[in-house]
């Protein structure tokens, strides 16, 4: 079973489904928070390649693949519904 777990995240999951998963999330729980984040005046922004510079060389290929540079324009996968009455 484990075996077969492996090989089905490899063949069927990629970053841009992990990254899908995630904005999906996020935005849902964007949407429950009933405070509004404020940014400080005093804070740095970062651009995405200041984490390469700092990354061990031997984990730098991982984090270039994984460099998103455009958010996807198809909307998160949706599960089946179940029908509770079977289970």
């Amino acid at each position: 079973m484990g075996k077969a777990g492996s090989e089905f995240v490899k063949a069927e999951v990629s970053m841009t489904h992990v990254y899908d998963y995630m904005l999906h999330t996020l935005r849902g729980y964007a949407k429950l928070q009933d405070f509004e984040p404020t940014v400080e005046s005093d804070l740095v922004e970062l651009c995405q390649n200041a984490f390469l510079c700092v990354s061990p060389p031997e984990e730098r290929p991982f984090l270039e693949a994984s460099i998103v540079h455009a958010p996807s324009e198809s909307p998160p996968c949706l599960f089946p519904s179940i029908d509770r009455t079977s289970v």
